[in-house]
């Protein structure tokens, strides 16, 4: 077993979604057990709930994949606001044959608040950049004037529809809940507005604001169909549960952002159920062309990609705030 071979320099830098996280230092003691304490000033000024995570380099910052699982303290959910919050990490039980001199650590912190649908049922939210964004898929029984959705289980009915309509993966009403609804464009483009007051369907442009402000590939290839950017939906996607097994989960980028994004399948122009665990397949609120609209979409392998989509499926939605 190789003992480390220098002293930890553990250079701070402090990256946040929200950043109210501030004045970061980090010390390794030096009696020889390799503890390290990390501590940080933390303002909470709307009161939201809020996460704080530690991630860690030891290539002075090109890859964050250095393993800090063994963390305690001030960190976590529901941490409270204050001056010199106080983190140790057993960075010796995390990474025992691990030496150098180009490690630096950084402290994220991730904010939450609530936005309540249509018909009362409430989502958790996540403020990533700029933007505020459902933290999970939708899952609306009713258009913002109270009419209902219907949900359409018969599988011949399914693809003829030229009306909004909703339905679970597999007709199991369970996976709704985990999942959310799938929905067919003309639910999504309804003119009474399947989003609360205050919210939208993400369009095109959305999306790509928040693929930029996570450094999810060129923006050039923004404008490409089809376009993919490997490995880069694992910032996107979350809940390991909900995905089959694979090299993503491992991924040290996986739901950076908290957006977790989950492996709902979708439903075909004829009805049928296809590749839940496998993919996720979002609409946006822009248009392709006269048949198609622009999607996103997330698979098991972690590739993220824009891509274009018939209106007669049915996909998973994500608001953004207004």
């Amino acid at each position: 077993m190789r003992f480390l071979t220098t002293i930890i320099l553990l250079i701070l830098m402090t990256g946040c979604l929200y950043a109210q996280v501030s004045n970061v230092r980090v010390q390794q003691r030096t009696d020889g057990n390799f503890m390290v304490d990390i501590y940080y000033d933390f303002i909470n000024p709307q009161g939201y709930d809020n996460e704080i995570a530690v991630e860690a380099s030891n290539d002075n910052g090109a890859t964050w994949d250095l393993e800090c699982a063994s963390i305690t303290g001030d960190v976590g959910e529901g941490i409270s606001a204050g001056s010199d919050k106080h983190i140790e990490w057993d960075f010796y039980a995390d990474n025992p044959n691990t030496s150098g001199s180009q490690f630096k650590v950084r402290v994220l912190c991730y904010y939450y608040d609530t936005m309540t649908g249509n018909d009362g049922t409430v989502y958790k939210t996540v403020k990533i950049g700029d933007q505020w964004w459902m933290a999970e898929n939708l899952r609306e029984t009713q258009y913002r004037n109270l009419d209902g959705i219907p949900e359409i289980t018969n599988t011949s009915v399914w693809g003829g529809l030229e009306t909004g309509a909703r339905c679970v993966y597999d007709n199991e009403e369970s996976n709704g809940d985990i999942y959310g609804y799938l929905y067919n464009w003309y639910a999504v483009n309804h003119p009474s507005n399947i989003a609360p007051s205050g919210w939208h369907v993400a369009t095109d442009g959305d999306w790509s604001e928040l693929a930029t402000y996570l450094d999810m590939g060129s923006p050039s290839y923004e404008y490409n169909t089809y376009s993919e950017w490997e490995d880069q939906g694992a910032k996107l996607a979350g809940r390991v549960d909900l995905w089959e097994g694979n090299s993503m989960l491992s991924n040290p980028n996986f739901n950076v952002s908290r957006f977790t994004a989950v492996a709902g399948g979708y439903r075909n122009s004829v009805g049928s159920f296809v590749d839940n665990d496998i993919i996720a397949r979002i609409w946006t609120a822009s248009s392709y062309n006269l048949a198609e609209v622009w999607i996103r979409v997330v698979n098991c392998w972690g590739d993220f990609t824009r891509s274009s989509m018939f209106k007669e499926y049915g996909q998973s939605v994500r608001l953004v705030k207004d």
